[in-house]
């Protein structure tokens, strides 16, 4: 008697393996978006709590356009780089997000696009209809929203409802 697998026991395991990497792969994709969502909340309220305290120490202001304004917040992984053209703000851009200066009462937004990391710094403008969502975050929750740039992209539909519930 021979030992060893059959050609057909073979094909089973290389089908079951198959199947559940098909299971597995979208799912770990989802929770990484997640996790660079949860990271973007995080960064956000940072820019959002460093405006507020530039509007405490400036009553006057109601926008805040420059980095040096919020100068007290450390963002790690990306660069500042000239934002909106029409508003002269400063954007801060890593690998996965633009996040933009220049909303009325401290309201960051912040723009989901992948890019590549040597383009990171480039000096070219978000164009925010390239991106995928978009989150915005302000003092209040009235202020905290989220929106897909495609209703019919199921992906970006569900991180929007994802964010929604993390910022309620």
């Amino acid at each position: 008697m021979k030992k060893g697998f059959t050609l057909i026991e073979m094909l089973v395991v290389v089908l079951i393996i198959g199947v559940l990497a098909a299971i597995a792969v979208p799912q770990y994709e989802a929770s990484i978006e997640k996790s660079r969502v949860a990271e973007a909340l995080v960064m956000m309220k940072s820019i959002a709590d460093a405006e507020q305290r530039y509007f405490q120490a400036n009553p006057n202001e109601t926008t805040v356009t420059k980095q040096n304004q919020i100068a007290d917040v450390d963002l790690k992984g990306g660069c500042w780089v000239p934002g909106k053209a029409t508003t002269g703000a400063s954007s801060y851009r890593t690998r996965n997000f633009t996040y933009d200066l220049g909303g009325s009462d401290g309201v960051v937004t912040a723009y989901r696009i992948d890019r590549a990391t040597n383009a990171l710094c480039a000096d070219e403008q978000t164009d925010p209809s390239d991106s995928i969502y978009s989150m915005s975050w302000g003092p209040y929750s009235t202020n905290r929203s989220c929106s897909a740039t495609d209703n019919t992209d199921e992906s970006a539909v569900a991180i929007c409802n994802f964010v929604r519930a993390m910022t309620n």
